[in-house]
């Protein structure tokens, strides 16, 4: 067998060779396609039964279940209808898929950036620097709503007479752990032993009308009232009404947000430059352009 021969048979061994692999392929796409149920196709696109887990509630009737998937599906051919449509009348496709690629490497970029801010947060951004900054600018933290720091029940009547509460509250030391059980067990709302000052009209909105006027800028003051279904425990330890300074508590975090969005590009280019000093070292990547001579 000559050259030539030996190369020709070469060529047909190849081309047999491409023939079968493309066979062998198609059989294996089809056997996973088989193994998943197709619901719907456009063009080369299937929606498969898997990508609609979760749109059908466990809870739903059999009518309810079907009418939900098929709204599914229907949904889901016209957006793959409206796209094909899109893809054929729109010229500059490439501009498109341009801006996608963009758009896809901000949202990393800012979602890096968010987490590299959140883990750097308490150590650039330490209690006494914050503290010095609310000293400094106290009357940028006038309050615009008044403020509670409170324990509040809301509690059933029906289960009022299961629980303690009423022989619990304000009644002795062991006052915040025996009521915090009873609330875990039977009250509809509360809120125990929290040194978190509240927004106050959404407090004092949880209470009947008649007793809401009740509610004044009187440190501890201790209000139980009722209406038709649920029994009302309000201990009032401080109010601050709008107007007033905020608290450090209070204000401390959105001090901390305003310290971060100054710095904020600092310390992203600083996590830039040193991301580029650990790949440098590591020779993983290649800059080709001539750089002037110094």
């Amino acid at each position: 067998m000559n050259g030539t021969e030996i190369e020709n048979s070469s060529k047909i061994i190849w081309k047999l060779f491409r023939y079968f692999f493309f066979i062998i392929l198609c059989i294996i796409v089809a056997c996973k396609q088989k193994k998943e149920t197709v619901l719907a196709k456009v063009y080369d696109d299937y929606l498969y039964l898997s990508a609609a887990k979760g749109i059908v509630s466990p809870n739903s009737s059999s009518a309810d279940s079907l009418r939900m998937l098929n709204n599914y599906v229907d949904d889901w051919v016209r957006q793959k209808l409206f796209e094909n449509e899109a893809k054929r009348r729109i010229s500059n496709a490439d501009y498109i898929e341009k801006q996608v690629r963009d758009y896809r490497s901000s949202l990393i970029n800012y979602a890096y950036q968010g987490l590299i801010i959140k883990e750097q947060m308490d150590s650039i951004v330490s209690e006494d620097s914050i503290l010095q900054f609310y000293e400094r600018n106290k009357e940028s933290f006038v309050l615009k709503k008044a403020l509670m720091n409170c324990d509040f029940i809301k509690i059933s009547k029906k289960n009022l007479q299961k629980a303690n509460i009423q022989k619990y509250w304000k009644d002795s030391p062991t006052f915040y752990d025996n009521v915090l059980e009873e609330c875990n067990k039977y009250a509809q709302l509360y809120i125990i032993n929290d040194s978190s000052y509240l927004n106050a009209d959404e407090i004092i909105l949880q209470l009947p009308k008649e007793a809401q006027h009740e509610i004044s800028s009187k440190i501890k003051k201790s209000i139980e009232a009722e209406d038709g279904m649920y029994k009302y425990f309000l201990y009032i330890k401080t109010y601050l009404p709008a107007g007033k300074i905020a608290p450090f508590s209070y204000s401390k975090n959105n001090i901390k947000q305003l310290y971060l969005s100054k710095r904020r590009k600092e310390i992203i280019e600083k996590a830039k430059d040193n991301i580029f000093e650990k790949e440098s070292r590591k020779n993983n990547f290649s800059i080709y352009t001539t750089r002037s001579q110094k």
